[in-house]
């Protein structure tokens, strides 16, 4: 999801603006994001932490690219959020082990909840605003602490995206508010809810499963599809070994621990963007937007439909609805009135079973009478922005 929000960056065409830039920019820009942590270490005034929380959360992305580039995990094709940002190969790369993935998602896990600790602290009733030009941002990606061209943010969204970059776009200067910090709360209960569902289904033992059974093979003779370094490569037998693993790692009984947790933080993804669109609403300046109201302008160029928040609005309430069991999801083989109640699911959480998923005899459990949720308000908002639903889901989250 996150290289949706680095894809606006560089799918739009926008103008240098006069805003005057936070002074924590030439930190951002030259040392990095934790150089420009450290200059706003102790400081609490609704700037700084605010700034503090945007770039834990920065950090936390950062982080994650380090652990996957020291190990030669590129993740290449991958759409697993988190695991899609692109990385360079590593010529020198520690070995693979295991619990890499796991270990991925719980520091997210972790460095969101720093990023919340840091937004929590801003006074409901702060009025702040910081100007940042978000293209001078890049990702210590090898941790030599000098910028290269492929760790700038814009970069990285274009090798994401399969398009290359404008080298001559201009700056893109963002003032972010205090309605962008329920935005960016809401997109770190996105993550960690992710983050939760990846330790439910905690995928060491099967990609050791087929690590070890990999290498037996190996060893039994040369192997006939020159399948590259673990996690590296478009090979066959890479594409098998990856789909064993996701498959293996689904099968398990997940944590119920953790499907519990995930489904709070989806609740307070949904509390926090109504907030985000309340405090929208109440804004009048016109001021280099991240996301704009039906009366600003974005200032990413992008252009945002005057009932954005509405629709989005409307999506919401339905996955809200799902996740409390208000209303339940439709199965081939339920007629209307009846399906599956995704609350129970996450309490008391299946293995991911396709077979019994298809035929119905796992989810029986899970089935009840009860209103049915449709496609009304999805199929408003992806009309609205005319098919790019996906897109701006990322975005708005």
């Amino acid at each position: 999801m996150f290289r949706y929000i680095l894809a606006l960056i560089i799918l739009v065409s926008p103008t240098a603006r006069a805003e005057t830039q936070h002074p924590i920019s030439e930190a951002l820009a030259s040392g990095g994001i934790v150089a420009a942590l450290a200059e706003l270490e102790g400081k609490d005034d609704p700037d700084s932490l605010f700034l503090q929380g945007s770039l834990s959360f920065l950090r936390g992305i950062e982080i994650t690219m380090q652990m996957r580039w020291q190990h030669g995990a590129s993740m290449a094709g991958t759409d697993i959020p988190v695991l899609r940002l692109p990385v360079a190969p590593n010529p020198d790369a520690a070995p693979f082990y295991p619990g890499l993935i796991r270990d991925i998602f719980d520091t997210t896990a972790l460095e969101m909840e720093r990023a919340r600790g840091f937004l929590a602290q801003i006074p409901a009733d702060a009025d702040f605003g910081v100007t940042i030009n978000i293209t001078d941002i890049w990702f210590d990606v090898n941790s030599d602490g000098t910028p290269q061209a492929e760790e700038y943010m814009p970069n990285i969204a274009s090798a994401a995206l399969d398009q290359r970059m404008n080298e001559t776009s201009a700056p893109v200067l963002i003032r972010f508010d205090r309605a962008d910090a329920y935005w960016l709360s809401a997109y770190t209960h996105v993550l960690s809810g992710l983050s939760e569902m990846a330790a439910a289904f905690d995928p060491t033992a099967a990609i050791t499963q087929v690590i070890e059974a990999r290498d037996a093979m190996n060893a039994l003779g040369p192997n006939p599809y020159n399948m590259g370094a673990m996690m590296i490569g478009d090979d066959f037998d890479y594409w098998l070994d990856y789909f064993t693993m996701v498959y293996q790692s689904l099968r398990q009984p997940p944590d119920p621990v953790h499907t519990q947790a995930a489904h709070a933080h989806f609740l307070a993804m949904v509390a926090d963007n109504r907030a985000f669109w309340a405090a929208m609403a109440l804004e009048s300046d016109n001021e280099a937007e991240w996301i704009p109201n039906k009366n600003q302008v974005s200032g990413l160029g992008l252009p945002v439909p005057p009932e954005t928040g509405q629709a989005w609005l409307g999506v919401l309430a339905d996955f809200e609805a799902m996740l409390n069991g208000d209303k339940l999801i439709p199965y081939w083989r339920l007629g209307e009135g009846a399906g599956l109640n995704l609350h129970s699911m996450f309490m008391d959480p299946p293995a991911v079973d396709i077979v019994g998923w298809v035929q119905g005899f796992a989810l029986l459990p899970y089935m009840e009478r009860g209103a049915l949720i449709d496609d009304t308000s999805w199929a408003a908002f992806d009309r609205m922005v005319q098919g790019n639903g996906l897109m701006f889901a990322a975005f708005l989250n």
